[in-house]
């Protein structure tokens, strides 16, 4: 076995060793989180369905956009978990690329799910003036980005 490997294995070991209180306790918060999530999502997928059924298309358009959201906020949840667990820093660097793979691609999709459609929407269910102008920050801010 080369130097680098047993370097390496006693490098995770410690590494192990040593955080194994932080990733427990953080591995439990994330676990609360997740169950604060899951049922935001059921919620969410429960009232799309039922804006579907009563083609509610105002509501199914917020809506699409919530439940696209909570799934974003889940898929980074368990990238931070993955991240916080994971031994080794290739591994972490793996966990890492994926999640800026995944936080590009939210941020290529969310300037059209925030786009006319879902301003209408919003305005057509009562929103104010101000928070419509939040929409629009957020909006051309993403824009900027690409």
């Amino acid at each position: 076995m080369s130097n680098y490997n047993v370097s390496e294995e006693l490098k995770n070991l410690i590494e192990c060793i040593f955080l194994f209180p932080i990733r427990f306790r953080q591995s439990r918060n994330i676990q609360n989180k997740r169950k604060v999530s899951t049922e935001a999502l059921i919620a969410a997928r429960r009232t799309l369905q039922s804006a579907t059924q009563l083609n509610a298309i105002s509501t199914k358009t917020v809506f699409n956009v919530a439940l696209y959201l909570l799934l974003l906020d889940q898929d980074i949840s368990f990238y931070a978990e993955d991240l916080v667990c994971a031994i080794g820093d290739r591994r972490r660097a793996f966990i890492t690329k994926q999640e800026a793979v995944l936080l590009f691609e939210a941020a290529e999709d969310l300037p059209q799910l925030l786009g006319r459609d879902f301003r209408d929407a919003v305005t057509k269910l009562g929103a104010s003036a101000e928070q419509i102008d939040k929409i629009n920050v957020v909006s051309s801010e993403l824009n900027q980005f690409w």
